[in-house]
Order: C-alpha cells, then structure tokens, then sequence
C-alpha cells in the first residue's frame, strides 16, 4: 500500500505528499529508519521521485533522497522526455541540486552521462542550452571524463561546440577548445571543428555568417 499509485492521477503517495509541499513529512520519510525501507523510488510510470524533486528544487530532499541505496537503481531511469532526474534539473534550472551532484565525484559517478533525451542531447548539451554557466561546465569536464561524448551529436546534428556557436554563446567556444580536460595523450585538443550541422555548416561557417 505504501507504494500503491493514486487511481485518479497514477502517483505514488511519495509524490502526492512532496506535490503538497509538505517537505518536513518527505525528509522524515526519507530518513526514517523504517518507513524509509517501505517507500520506493520508482514510481507507476516511468517518473521517478528523483524527477520530481528535480523539478521542485529542493536540495535537502534531492540529497535525502539520493543518498538512500535504492536511488541508485533509477537515477538513470528517463522520463517521458527521455530526460534522467538529474537532465530534468539541468533544464528546470535547479542550479544548487545540478552542483550539488556534478561537485560530487562519487554522485556523479552513478549517472550515466552519456543518455540522451528524445531530442538527442546529453547532459552537457542540455548544460549549453538551459544554464550557460562556464563554472558548471568546467566542474562536470574536471569530475568526469568527457572525451569520449564531446563530438556527440543531437538530433539537429549539433555537437557542443555548434551548439554553443548557433546559440551565439561565444564566450564558451575558447572554454571548451582550450580546456585541459578535452585533450589527449598528446595534448592536442580532441574537439572536431570539422563537424557539420544538419545545413552542412561547420563552426567557423556559423562564426562567418554571424559577423
């Protein structure tokens, strides 16, 4: 019963109680030595509480709740966006839960950070996109190894850098080509200027066009 989804809006108690703004009644529930074991993450659909304490913001809860063992079966868990809890903070601008979590090498380390949402962008797209803060940018490239997804491209055919270069955001193109984190063994930048968008234009076009 404690998990059983309300019949009129498919939500976990959990959910019910968080979206009544009781927050005091979620942290007891969270934390508490017995009542925590009865509660689930998971939810009926494919929302997750993580998802919905990405949205509401609130830090203390978003940390009582992922510090709790069972977080880690759904922290990847996408939503019907496609996004993970922590992409859902990212784009609801949840500045204090997206660092609290990016600043944590052992947190971050439970997201797979190279999902992406059905509009094919990963995390550090959706950084470039909704929040533009160099200093978020610079923590997740120093606390996770992001060479591997930096040439990743969404379903516009962006890769970071176009993206970061057709949103006009120019102050972060030399961040990224010049960061000590995205070069190689030989410390040559590992950044392809070289890749297309979807109307065949490069960085250095999209930088032309602007002037």
């Amino acid at each position: 019963m404690a998990n059983d989804p309300d019949p009129v809006n498919n939500k976990s108690p959990l959910s019910l109680i968080l979206e009544s703004g009781d927050a005091q009644m979620i942290r007891d529930l969270l934390l508490h030595p017995t009542a925590s074991s009865k509660f689930r993450m998971s939810g009926s659909n494919s929302r997750t509480l993580l998802h919905v304490l990405a949205e509401k913001g609130d830090e203390s809860l978003w940390r009582a709740a992922i510090s709790r063992q069972d977080a880690n079966d759904v922290v990847n868990v996408v939503d019907e966006s496609g996004m993970t809890p922590l992409m859902r903070a990212v784009t609801c601008k949840k500045h204090s839960i997206v660092k609290s979590v990016i600043g944590d090498q052992e947190i971050l380390a439970k997201f797979d950070l190279s999902m992406k949402d059905k509009n094919g962008n990963n995390l550090f797209m959706l950084l470039i996109k909704h929040m533009d803060e160099e200093e978020l940018l610079d923590t997740l490239l120093r606390n996770s190894d992001m060479r591997h997804i930096i040439n990743e491209t969404n379903k516009e055919s962006e890769t970071p850098l176009l993206l970061i270069t057709s949103s006009r955001k120019y102050s972060l193109i030399p961040f990224l080509l010049k960061h000590e984190r995205l070069k190689n063994d030989k410390s040559a930048g590992v950044i392809d200027v070289n890749k297309v968008n979807g109307d065949g234009d490069t960085c250095l076009n999209l930088l032309l066009v602007a002037r």
